[in-house]
């Protein structure tokens, strides 16, 4: 019984809701679609006003422009565009409220400050042609093709804005310069890491010759090093070890054959090369 009951207040329920989604679901659908065709049709406008606009039909550009602000409430780009053409036609205050309309609608929006920094040039502004100027400047990146124009605006109009730019130049020319020094220590140390990589093979091999050559090479690009310096000593060291052995095996054969003065002065030339001090660099 209670199953039945709740079966009943479900199937109530059930068209009441459905009825209720499928009301709000078209007035949804219509109201989304009115505002589509409102965006496209805006747009359409604002693309008719361009088109007009590069033509020289300024009156006609107008017109389409504020249509697209009419229906759709209007955006930065389309607030910039008219005011564009009031200026062209010679209306300035009404070009200089759209400019600010754009501004406000977008602060990130920047073809409107250098548009309107530029009225205001015109009209001998100057303050106020400054300070959109310097606005236009902080919010350009590196890429922006209109840096270097307001750049060289500033540097006309504004001499406070000379010794800040020099100085910024000033110190961005001195971080590439570290920047630079750093990934030419960075590639020295690269390259002074495979000398000495090779020298200690050459080390371990005994290769005595070779491996000071390696290691010289090395500490040319970092001088100083503790670790070269400690591993040229020991190729030094085992150079002349190497040396001194070759000529004691040449004394002794010079003995057994006969040749005495010949292994006199041989043992001589030995003890002028047996180190009696630690081995370094200089030597």
């Amino acid at each position: 019984m209670v199953y039945f009951i709740i079966d009943r207040i479900l199937s109530r329920i059930s068209w009441k809701t459905s009825f209720l989604f499928l009301s709000v679901s078209i007035f949804a659908f219509r109201s989304l679609s009115f505002a589509d065709v409102l965006t496209d049709t805006a747009e359409d406008y604002h693309l008719l006003g361009y088109e007009e606009q590069q033509k020289g039909n300024l009156d006609k550009a107008l017109t389409y422009y504020l249509k697209a602000e009419m229906l759709e409430g209007g955006n930065a780009p389309v607030f910039n565009d008219i005011g564009v053409t009031y200026e062209q036609l010679g209306v300035d205050n009404k070009a200089e409220e759209y400019y600010i309309k754009a501004i406000r609608n977008d602060p990130n929006y920047l073809p409107s400050y250098t548009n309107l920094a530029f009225l205001y040039q015109k009209h001998d502004e100057t303050e106020k042609a400054i300070m959109f100027f310097r606005e236009r400047y902080r919010l350009a990146d590196q890429n922006d093709p209109w840096r270097a124009r307001v750049v060289q605006e500033l540097l006309r109009l504004d001499p406070s804005f000379r010794e800040e730019f020099l100085q910024m130049v000033m110190e961005e020319a001195s971080a590439e310069m570290k920047r630079q020094l750093q990934a030419d220590l960075q590639m020295q140390i690269m390259r002074a890491n495979s000398h000495y990589t090779r020298g200690m093979s050459f080390l371990n091999e005994h290769q005595y010759s070779e491996a000071l050559e390696e290691f010289d090479r090395a500490l040319v690009l970092t001088p100083n090093n503790p670790r070269l310096i400690k591993a040229r000593e020991e190729a030094l060291y085992g150079r002349r070890i190497q040396v001194i052995r070759q000529r004691f095996e040449k004394a002794v054969s010079e003995m057994e054959t006969g040749h005495l003065e010949s292994a006199k002065s041989i043992f001589q030339d030995i003890l002028t090369i047996i180190p009696r001090k630690p081995v370094t660099k200089s030597e």
